[in-house]
Parts: structure tokens; sequence; C-alpha cells
């Protein structure tokens, strides 16, 4: 949100998914936990910049909620609802916790992105909704690059 990403789709299911970007702690990305009717659950950002992606952080404050286990990261420099053009990120495990997780995108990952695709696939406990509050993207930018070299 500092710097004008933006949400740029999600599942049908989910209800204010660019609140996922604001650093208010009341707001959040609300979501059933479950896939109804096998829908895959996911969500697009444009990042503001292209980036060369060194942590993602995603955070759940919400109590009484279930938190997401399971999701893949996937990055694009264009964005395409063909997922064979999409780059593999990896697939990451959350604790079942409160607060900011970091993950850390494997150093193969070299060359700068501008969309970023979270796929979540399984979640803990049995609560009905899995709300998202927050998610970062940290990496250097093709300027800041230059200027580490």
């Amino acid at each position: 949100m500092d710097c004008s990403a933006r949400v740029h789709t999600a599942h049908r299911s989910a209800k204010s998914p660019h609140n996922i970007l604001s650093s208010k702690k009341d707001r959040y990305l609300l979501s059933p936990c479950a896939k109804p009717d096998g829908e895959k659950q996911f969500v697009v950002v444009e990042l503001c910049d292209d980036i060369r992606i060194d942590t993602v952080q995603l955070a759940n404050f919400e109590f009484f909620s279930g938190v997401f286990k399971d999701f893949t990261v996937s990055v694009t420099k264009m964005y395409t609802d063909d997922a064979s053009e999409w780059t593999y990120a990896g697939t990451y495990r959350a604790k079942n916790v409160r607060g900011v997780q970091s993950f850390h995108p494997p150093t193969s990952l070299r060359d700068f992105y501008r969309y970023i695709r979270i796929d979540f696939h399984s979640h803990y406990g049995n609560e009905y909704y899995c709300p998202v509050s927050l998610l970062r993207v940290y990496g250097l930018t093709h300027l800041e690059e230059f200027k580490w070299d």
C-alpha cells in the first residue's frame, strides 16, 4: 500500500481482499477456510515495481479464526490467466500462530517480477473463516540492484 501496490484479483468468496495491503490490524481479507465447491483460494497482487523477491510475509492477527497452513507462491512479469506462464516460487507451511510470518523464495529465483500469486491449500483448526491480515513482499528493484553492484 505504501508504494501503490494493488490487489489485482482474488477468489470469488474472498471478502475485502484489498485489506491485505493495509497496515491497520482490524482490516483483513476474509475467506472461508473450506474451499466452497472446490473453488481455488488465491490472491494476485500487482507490486508497485518490478522486484527481485527476497521475502514474502503473511500475517493473521484475528483471534477465534482459522489460520491458513500450506500455500504456494508464484510470480510473473506480466499478468496472465495462463497458469503455465507463472514461475513457481515455492510451497510453504505457515505456523499455527497469530502474527507476521516470513517466507523466503529460493535464491534461484533471480529475475524481477511484477505480479505475485498466493494459492492457499489448507488451514489449521475447524473455524469457518481464515482471514489474512497482511501481505508484504520485499526485494530489490532494478535501481537498487544496480547500486548494490
